[in-house]
């Protein structure tokens, strides 16, 4: 009987601790979709999400230009570009092209850099729209699944 009694206290104890959720996972605010194409084009879509804008600030810049994992080059294109544009605006897309360019470092998706077709935003989420300046190999066409689909 003496042997019982510890396992009854300690029963209760277990059965809480397996019925516990494991803790959510970490989300992922960065979302990196690559589209390889018949000619050998290498597009992608890199989105972050974002705090919800602030008055606004709901614009893109519209702009095209050359990405080369520079962010000293980014910060002036960002000045120039958008100088009409909020501080918030600039914050934002500050952030969008660091994690692009550490995106695209961890990946070699693009080596030898990408042109930003297209920059947009929408409610929570901010998009960047280009292509390598590469074609792709035979490598990139194993490594990279057509994730993003641009119909």
């Amino acid at each position: 009987m003496k042997a019982i009694f510890p396992v009854i206290l300690c029963a209760p104890l277990l059965l809480s601790a397996c019925a516990k959720k494991p803790p959510p996972r970490p989300v992922d605010n960065d979302r990196f979709v690559t589209n390889i194409k018949a000619s050998g084009a290498k597009i992608f879509r890199f989105t972050l999400v974002t705090a919800p804008a602030k008055k606004a600030d709901k614009k893109g810049n519209g702009q095209r230009g050359q990405g080369r994992g520079n962010p000293e080059q980014h910060a002036l294109k960002n000045a120039a570009n958008n100088s009409g544009q909020s501080d918030h605006y600039r914050k934002k897309l500050d952030k969008l092209y660091s994690r692009l360019e550490q995106k695209l470092a961890e990946t070699q998706y693009c080596r030898e850099g990408f042109i930003e077709i297209d920059t947009y935003e929408a409610p929570q989420h901010i998009y960047l729209l280009g292509e390598c300046n590469e074609s792709a190999t035979e490598q990139d066409i194993q490594n990279f699944a057509n994730t993003y689909r641009d119909d």
